[in-house]
């Protein structure tokens, strides 16, 4: 014969037993007085902006670019452009970038048709001496970590020569064509 098994005497037993208190949680420490000069603020204001964190969204977002069209006249015109784009939630990003950079614009990116998740917003600068003056030192001051150090690069090259005049000769602007296509 099998014996069977009641269960009756352990679910009992178990009855009897007390459950473990949950012990106390240990009081959390106040946080330390920040230093002088350093905002315990982490919204996305100007003075909590790194440069290297304008490299770091760079990396994902922005483009270097050269746009070359021929004018009415029948000349070329070459115009560099440094631009980052993002959704419109992170509008205030691109805010900080132009109080940082004190150069460029933002435009709205909106069409009739896109829905609303789809919106962005793109912050460009395209004046010449700007982007000389400014974009090409940031980014070689606090450089690229990406294969876009490369587009960087050859893009700064087209800009040095655009600032030297080489552009308008014929060996120039094939060269300057060269570093577009790599």
């Amino acid at each position: 014969m099998t014996e069977v098994f009641n269960c009756s005497y352990l679910i009992n037993l178990c009855k009897k037993v007390p459950a473990p208190e949950a012990p106390e949680a240990p009081e959390a420490p106040e946080a330390p007085e920040a230093p002088e000069g350093v905002s315990r603020n982490y919204s996305l204001e100007y003075n909590n902006i790194h440069p290297e964190w304008i490299t770091g969204i760079s990396e994902r977002s922005a483009s270097f670019s050269i746009i070359v069209y021929k004018r009415k006249e029948g000349n070329w015109n070459i115009k560099p452009v440094f631009e980052i784009l993002v959704n419109n939630k992170y509008k205030e990003v691109l805010d900080n970038l132009n109080i940082y950079f004190k150069k460029g614009s933002i435009y709205n990116l909106k069409r009739a048709e896109a829905p609303v998740h789809k919106k962005n917003y793109i912050f460009r600068v395209n004046k010449f001496k700007d982007l000389n003056d400014v974009i090409v030192p940031h980014f070689k001051k606090y450089p690229l970590l990406s294969k876009k150090r490369i587009n960087f690069y050859m893009w700064a090259e087209c800009i040095e020569l655009i600032n030297n005049k080489e552009h308008k000769n014929e060996k120039g602007f094939i060269n300057l064509y060269l570093c577009m296509l790599i």
